[in-house]
């Protein structure tokens, strides 16, 4: 049986969603006052100390103690603020936005992303090619009703006919915009293609700062147990962050990584992510125990996939895949009220859960059970005061 793990230090990359550090800290606390009871544990969240910079980074301090008195892990959490990259690019004009996302969809399309993309998970070649899909069928609708038109007014002017089909385009893309988030994905895309190239040296600033951050705080650290977290578009920084970190921090020789619904694929499958795939390979070199979360439920990552023996051979059984259904993890009303929001789905790898299963992201970040012992079994074990034995 493992010791606990009394003392931790947790650095977390969050995804691509216009949220402030003090608002995850928040959301922490709200969300793992949810789990902390189904895991027979009490969880008490301190304020969030700010450090405003080319990336704010937000600070708070976690106490998690078993409802026995069995145990007790003090866990301090380290938020960056990855929505400064979120806000570069939604901050722009709407043409600006809409060329240099149009632009990058298309840069991933012709370098053959896209195929490789289908060939590891056809549901996530669906989900990037949704708006393409819905704005063709608009384009369609459009040409029938322009046809209809032109039934009962011969006559008609070509040019009002191209107007019909550009209004039900434009109709479709204001109406769903909202509801389907085209403006971020169209976001996304721009920021992919920067990100992966290597193209915006803004972009590249504010992760060499995270970087240096991430370097000092591992050095400086006493804690038990350093771990890396990340969800959706968090996880190609994070990934990189640890290689650089395990290659020049001494005291990083034992972190681990926990991906949820990782975007790493996105990038690693394209021709010039050539830095996230040898990031993959330096982790496994150094044998960190890693987790990659993923869920048939979500489509937005490339569930079934395993990135650390896609991209080394190397890999051994410390770096693993997880799968979880959220559906058990949720009542039935939650489950139903989010599961027809993609993007809301996405987003529970880092929320409370209703049911007790192996996985909860606030008791693997905040409870006593070592990470590698998690990595082991896939998830969390029966009891967070034992261990128990690992999955065959």
């Amino acid at each position: 049986m493992s010791e606990p793990v009394k003392t931790r230090l947790v650095l977390s990359f969050p995804g691509f969603e216009p949220v402030p550090v003090a608002a995850h800290r928040r959301r922490f606390e709200r969300e793992g006052a949810k789990a902390a009871p189904l895991y027979g544990a009490k969880l008490h969240v301190g304020e969030a100390r700010i450090e405003s910079g080319p990336v704010d980074v937000g600070v708070f301090d976690v106490v998690a103690e078993g409802e026995k008195k069995d145990w007790r892990t003090e866990t301090t959490v380290v938020v960056y603020g990855l929505a400064a990259l979120n806000a570069m690019y939604d901050e722009r004009p709407f043409a600006s936005r809409l060329v240099s996302g149009l632009r990058g969809y298309g840069d991933f399309i012709l370098s053959g992303a896209f195929y490789r993309y289908g060939r590891v998970a056809w549901r996530y070649l669906l989900f990037v090619l949704y708006p393409v899909i819905l704005l063709a069928a608009a384009g369609l609708a459009g040409g029938l009703l322009a046809g209809l038109v032109s039934f009962v007014w011969p006559d008609m002017p070509a040019w009002v006919g191209w107007l019909i089909v550009l209004a039900m385009v434009i109709s479709t893309f204001m109406r769903a915009g909202k509801r389907l988030h085209l403006m971020l994905f169209i976001d996304d895309w721009a920021f992919s293609r920067d990100f992966v190239r290597r193209r915006n040296p803004v972009v590249e600033e504010k992760l060499a700062h995270v970087m240096a951050d991430a370097r000092r705080r591992v050095a400086e650290s006493r804690a038990d147990e350093i771990l890396v977290m990340a969800h959706s578009f968090g996880a190609p920084s994070a990934i990189v962050t640890l290689a650089d970190l395990l290659e020049n921090v001494p005291q990083a020789k034992s972190t681990g990584l926990l991906t949820a619904g990782s975007s790493l694929l996105k990038f690693a499958l394209h021709p010039a992510g050539r830095h996230f795939r040898d990031a993959v390979e330096t982790i496994v070199e150094h044998d960190a125990p890693w987790l990659d979360v993923q869920s048939l439920t979500d489509p937005l990552h490339c569930y079934g996939s395993d990135p650390a023996r896609m991209f080394s051979a190397k890999a051994t059984g410390r770096q693993r895949t997880g799968k979880v259904r959220f559906r058990n993890q949720l009542s039935p009303e939650t489950y139903k009220a989010i599961r027809r929001d993609i993007y809301r789905v996405h987003r529970q790898y880092v929320y409370g859960v209703e049911r007790r299963t192996p996985y909860s992201f606030h008791m693997i970040a905040a409870g006593p059970v070592p990470f590698a012992d998690v990595v082991a079994r896939e998830g969390l074990p029966d009891s967070l005061s034992a261990t128990g034995e690992p999955r065959s």
